[in-house]
């Protein structure tokens, strides 16, 4: 009996919240609201008071990581590395050189990120004509409705994939916002992205669009005629620059793991011992940090160098 006056008692209980959340839904709804509006408000706030370097960072690491992590993320996983690299080399060497060695550790996936930032800002820029060519067809076809005309891009498999991707986000700040300033300033992420003198030109005249109305076809015939003209330099260019990337990127990895290979096949060290000297040792960990450090130096000297973006 008095388990079932419990339940009865329980029942009688859930039933009354559950009369009172449908009597003031209304007011629940408005208090969550208004929750939530405070909670966007600290966020904007948190957004503006950051420093230009963690904007930056964090662009950068939703452009090339993915968008849902940010500069924070960057700079904790920065943190564990560098724990990590100092309580390796604690073991093998000094203290000061521990610590430098651990902190060139811990800046690794900036450069990392910045080598994929140059890479993909390459590849997009290669679609700069045909990507125009479809954006002002499209823009002609909607009578000049730039909103209609990115929806239009954005859902047509034929556009290049690219700068397809980097579309949502545009139309996304054309439809939530109506500041002016930040209607010029909707494809900022596309400028970004790509980081070419047409894709920063394509970026401002969309944001005319979107912010005055302003017909942009001419501008964006007088784009696309200039990287026709780019096409003919661009090819040359790439024939030129393809051997020195393939003995950077291939060659030296390759190289690294075959000495390891034949240390182990010809000179009889085994794999545990082989670990133990490149790690636990102050020779071999001296080697692997300065090997490591002047790879990535390379690459992205070679990544600076040779992966020219086609622009004009």
């Amino acid at each position: 009996m008095e388990l079932i006056g419990r339940l009865i008692h329980t029942v009688l209980v859930m039933l009354l919240v559950s009369g009172l959340t449908i009597l003031f839904r209304h007011s629940f709804s408005n208090i969550m609201s208004l929750m939530n509006a405070r909670r966007r408000l600290r966020k904007r706030k948190k957004a503006e008071s950051r420093s230009a370097f963690m904007k930056k960072l964090d662009a950068l690491t939703r452009l090339t990581v993915n968008k849902r992590f940010t500069a924070e993320s960057v700079m904790i996983f920065s943190i564990i590395i560098f724990i990590t690299a100092l309580a390796t080399g604690l073991r093998s060497v000094s203290l000061m050189y521990a610590f430098i060695a651990a902190f060139i550790f811990a800046l690794m996936p900036y450069p990392i990120m910045k080598i994929r930032l140059e890479n993909m800002r390459r590849r997009n820029s290669y679609e700069g004509e045909s990507f125009l060519a479809a954006l002002l067809s499209a823009y002609r076809m909607s009578l000049g409705n730039i909103s209609e005309t990115l929806e239009h891009l954005a859902d047509d498999e034929n556009t290049p994939a690219n700068c397809r991707g980097l579309l949502p986000e545009i139309i996304i700040k054309i439809r939530s916002s109506g500041n002016m300033e930040t209607l010029k300033s909707c494809a900022g992420g596309l400028s970004y992205a790509i980081n070419t003198n047409w894709s920063r030109m394509t970026a401002y005249n969309i944001g005319i669009a979107a912010a005055t109305g302003t017909d942009i076809s001419l501008a964006l015939e007088n784009i696309l005629s200039q990287l026709k003209e780019a096409r003919s330099l661009a090819e040359e260019r790439k024939r030129l620059n393809s051997e020195s990337v393939r003995l950077v990127i291939f060659m030296i990895p390759a190289a690294y793991l075959g000495t390891l290979l034949l240390s182990v096949k010809y000179l009889d060290v085994d794999i545990a011992t082989l670990f133990h000297n490149q790690l636990f040792t102050p020779q071999g960990f001296t080697l692997i940090t300065v090997s490591f450090f002047l790879f990535i130096f390379n690459a992205a000297l070679l990544s600076a160098i040779n992966n020219k973006q086609f622009d004009f």
